[in-house]
C-alpha cells in the first residue's frame, strides 16, 4: 500500500490529517478542483467526488467544526511514495480509507463557501456532460 499524508504547518487539530489518506481534493483559488488518489487505489469517479464536494459545502455552510477548520496561515505539503508536492492553500479535503473527512481552508467561511459552491459546479458539469 503507498502510503498517502497531508503534511500542514501550523498542524490541524482534526484527526484525519495525522492519518495516512486516501483522497485529497485541493480546490485552487479559481474554484477547479485537482484530486489526488493513492496510487495503488482506483481514481474515484466524478460522483463520488461530487458527493464529497457537497458533504463539505453542507459542513461549512453549518461550520461544523469536526470537519473544518478554517486557518489565516498555512502551509501544505502532500507526501506520497514518489513525490512531496506543495498545494495551494484554498480549500483542501482530505478523506482517509475510513470515510473521515476533514478540510482546511485558509481565509473565512465566506472564502471556503464561495470555493467550495464553484467545485459542486464544476463536478455537477462535468457529470452533465457525460450524459450522452
Amino acid at each position: 500500500m503507498a502510503p498517502m499524508k497531508l503534511i500542514l504547518h501550523p498542524p490541524s487539530s482534526l484527526v484525519p490529517f495525522s492519518e495516512e489518506l486516501d483522497l485529497v481534493i485541493e480546490v485552487k483559488s479559481s474554484g477547479v478542483p485537482v484530486t489526488y488518489a493513492r496510487e495503488d487505489s482506483p481514481h474515484p469517479d466524478r460522483h463520488l467526488l461530487l458527493g464529497i464536494i457537497q458533504r463539505v459545502a453542507v459542513a461549512i455552510e453549518e461550520k461544523d467544526a469536526e470537519i473544518v477548520e478554517l486557518r489565516e496561515h498555512v502551509h501544505a505539503l502532500l507526501r506520497t511514495a514518489r513525490e512531496t508536492r506543495n498545494l495551494e492553500p484554498g480549500v483542501i479535503i482530505a478523506k482517509t480509507e475510513q470515510a473521515n473527512l476533514a478540510v482546511i481552508a485558509k481565509g473565512d467561511m465566506e472564502i471556503a463557501r464561495g470555493l467550495v459552491r464553484r467545485a459542486v459546479r464544476y463536478f455537477t458539469s462535468a457529470i452533465r456532460m457525460d450524459v450522452p
